[in-house]
């Protein structure tokens, strides 16, 4: 198999997250873990964006309109 065609399943989870049904406690841990795992090199405000984008929609918009308080999500 040529390296053209190997993907890394922690890259395609990353590429891929969204909260979904996950508190945002564990969605933080998960985006973490997934970020370190693949040593995400980015600039803060990318990393911030790629995160606030996979959030659930009305979690997004407090997050992006702010000030917010996500800890009852």
């Amino acid at each position: 198999m040529t390296s053209q065609h190997y993907r890394d399943p922690h890259l395609d989870q990353l590429h891929n997250l969204h909260q979904g049904h996950v508190s945002v406690h564990d969605y933080i841990a998960i985006f973490k873990d997934l970020t370190h795992r693949n040593e995400v090199r980015e600039h803060p405000s990318e990393t911030v964006t790629r995160f606030a984008w996979s959030l659930r929609p009305k979690i997004k918009r407090v997050m992006i309109t702010g000030p917010y308080d996500l800890r009852h999500y």
